[in-house]
């Protein structure tokens, strides 16, 4: 449905060398790794400061095809934010030729993990007045920045020194936001949304975050331990999360009052940090514990079960479309709203929705999918968004897009380019017409979702379709080029540097420009529109096509790499070799080959391109081979007339002297011509 292409990953752990140096000064050891400080899909090994032997350090290498957090690292290399490891630096490290990997240097926490399941619950006092004050004191240092940092949870805390007195949080720049927290420490918004697909989130989610870590820090387990997902979810909507998290937790007087600001499931109601800075001081304003969902004044029944909760019915929905559908066609959901909930803007969405949807033509109806994602949107407008197998929080579809091409198999990215080409995230933003809501739910972009739309207009062009949208959410991740699998290429000097170490070992016979390399040099680079606007009209062995592909790699080799590539004209000249073929005049094959032959081996694409010629050769082959069969044709037609004319006109040709040479002329002429067709035909 995608046209996205089938890819095969290549493990390239096995590199000759153990050690990469970053930047000159830090190096990566391969051979010593750190599993205990590993994130997700990301490893550590242990570093070694080349100007300070004494430095005690680590690096997490990336998955390449693992979005980082590229705004946050660039802050947390350049300013220290207290309470959090140092990021001292972050950048390719080369271990072999085609080993490149993104490595993060960071400060190493010498005393290990704070928390361990196995030695039971942490001290009260520990708690309160050494992790609490912590975790507040990064969100403070992160608030200026508009940043949160989505990675608060009891094995991200370690010990600085081996004396175990220091505490500091653990990174949060390496993976997706929120990717590698534990489902419980997701607020609503986010807690039914793909671990990929989580968002940024706010600040708010990291004060929902330290409320579930002062609960897991208390219980000595993980809260809701042996629940699923989706159990976890429901129970928090029925009871409120500080009853569903708590209940089996004895709870302190003093985290008795932090919790009931924390885990308060409307997000509104939630504490922010100038209510956290003086939480010890407020408990003569006790907040009340949030009850989960707003239930409604009279439930709505649903496939013969009662719903007081909006939400709850939007978990439903998603789980039966079809029915859901029909509960909107006979407008009880519209009629609920108002009268039940007294939401009336609602009821008139979604009678807008049941109009265009159920009451449509049939060739232009909605499927029951379509109207169940926008109903399930309103149902639910702070949470996550739904569409067939896939659900995402609000800035979490590039994370989400990313673990679709790099875990699954194929349903996933079908889903996912379904929901871009078919405007429906365009229809769902919307819904809501107050836009600092959609701001403040941190939503993709309106113009990215424009762009995305069309980039799968053209789904079947090189440069567009599902990979495109890929690489344009995820600035960060890895070119994934069947040629560059394994080699980490983020960047188009990277991407030509190793393409063209791959091209001269399969002697130019492997082809980085395929839909991966493609969209991976559309999404970053400009000035390039025209040749992939000659790519689109085009099919792959035309002319046209090869010399378009030809002349974008001239443009990427003046623009980014302007040294010899060799490699690179391996390629042409499996490219240009047919394009010979195609001359019809020996004598311009001939000198086409040899213009080709004097440039071959300069490594230059534009230089090759400008002696050879060869559009221009081959125009002007294609009207001279044209022009030769018109007079061929023509003196054949002449020479007939002169064979068959009559004795009247040879006597008087006689007389004049000139019969002969008229026939001699002529005759010349034919084979002249005769010649010059055979030239063309060779």
């Amino acid at each position: 449905m995608s046209g996205t292409e089938v890819i095969k990953f290549e493990d390239s752990a096995g590199s000759q060398e153990v050690a990469g140096v970053l930047n000159g000064r830090f190096r990566v050891d391969l051979s010593d790794p750190l599993n205990f400080l590993d994130k997700g899909e990301n490893r550590a090994f242990r570093v070694t400061d080349m100007q300070n032997a004494e430095a005690k350090l680590f690096a997490i290498t990336s998955n390449p095809y693992v979005p980082y957090r590229p705004e946050l690292a660039h802050i947390l290399k350049t300013a220290h934010v207290p309470g959090m490891l140092d990021l001292l630096d972050y950048g390719a490290v080369k271990f072999a030729e085609t080993d490149i990997r993104q490595s993060f240097i960071f400060t190493m926490p010498e005393g290990g993990l704070v928390f361990n399941a196995n030695e039971g619950p942490l001290a009260e006092q520990q708690i309160l007045e050494v992790i609490v004050p912590l975790i507040l004191q990064v969100m403070g240092s992160l608030e200026p920045i508009g940043a949160a940092h989505r990675g608060i949870r009891a094995d991200n805390l370690f010990f600085v020194d081996e004396g175990r007195k220091q505490v500091i949080l653990g990174e949060s720049v390496t993976m997706p936001p929120g990717s590698d927290q534990p489902v419980v420490y997701e607020p609503l918004e986010s807690a039914n949304a793909h671990m990929f697909g989580r968002g940024n989130g706010s600040l708010g989610f990291d004060a929902y975050a330290l409320g579930v870590l002062v609960v897991h820090l208390l219980g000595g387990k993980l809260p809701g331990q042996g629940l699923s997902a989706e159990e976890l979810f429901t129970r928090k909507l029925q009871h409120g999360s500080f009853a569903a998290l708590t209940e089996d937790v004895s709870l302190p007087p003093w985290a008795n009052l932090l919790l009931t600001g924390l885990l308060q499931d409307d997000p509104h109601r939630r504490w922010d940090l100038e209510t956290l800075g003086r939480w010890r001081e407020i408990m003569h304003d006790r907040p009340k514990p949030g009850r989960g969902d707003r239930p409604a004044l009279a439930p709505i029944l649903f496939k013969e079960q009662e719903y007081h909760s909006s939400r709850l019915l939007a978990q439903a929905f998603s789980h039966d479309p079809k029915a859901a559908a029909g509960l909107l066609e006979n407008d009880k959901l519209g009629n609920w709203f108002k009268n039940c909930l007294h939401d009336s803007d609602t009821a008139d969405t979604l009678s807008h929705i049941r109009t265009t949807s159920i009451g449509a033509s049939k060739g232009h109806k909605r499927n029951e999918i379509t109207a169940t994602t926008q109903i399930i949107s309103l149902l639910d407008p702070e949470g996550s968004l739904w569409f067939r197998d896939v659900t995402f929080a609000w800035g979490g579809l590039g994370g989400l897009l990313a673990y679709a091409f790099m875990k699954d198999p194929g349903s996933l990215k079908n889903t996912l380019a379904e929901l871009l080409e078919n405007g429906l995230l365009l229809t769902v933003a919307t819904n809501d017409e107050d836009w600092s809501v959609l701001k403040r739910r941190g939503w993709l972009s309106m113009s990215k979702a424009s762009d995305c739309f069309e980039y799968m207009k053209s789904k079947a062009q090189l440069g567009f379709g599902l990979e495109r949208c890929l690489y344009e959410m995820n600035p960060t991740v890895a070119c994934l080029s069947s040629v560059l699998i394994g080699c980490d290429v983020r960047t188009l000097p990277q991407f030509i540097e190793i393409a063209e170490k791959k091209l001269l070992a399969s002697q130019g016979k492997s082809n980085p420009f395929d839909r991966h390399g493609a969209a991976f040099i559309a999404a970053k680079s400009s000035g390039l529109r025209k040749y992939f606007s000659r790519l689109s009209n085009s099919s792959q062995g035309d002319v046209a096509h090869s010399i378009a592909l030809l002349q974008m790699a001239a443009h990427l080799q003046k623009i980014y790499h302007p040294k010899p590539l060799p490699g690179f004209c391996l390629l042409m000249e499996t490219l240009l070799t047919p394009l010979f073929g195609k001359i019809q005049s020996e004598l311009r094959r001939e000198l086409a080959r040899k213009r080709y032959q004097s440039v071959r081996n300069s490594g230059d694409i534009g230089a090759i391109l400008a002696t050879v010629d060869l559009e221009r050769q081959l125009n002007l082959d294609s009207q001279e081979y044209i022009r030769a069969i018109d007079e061929y044709v023509g003196a054949e037609r002449l020479a007939t007339q002169l064979q068959n004319a009559g004795e009247g006109r040879k006597m008087a040709a006689s007389r004049y002297g000139h019969w002969i040479a008229s026939v001699i002329s002529i005759s010349a002429l034919a084979t002249s011509m005769g010649l010059s067709g055979l030239y063309f035909f060779g």
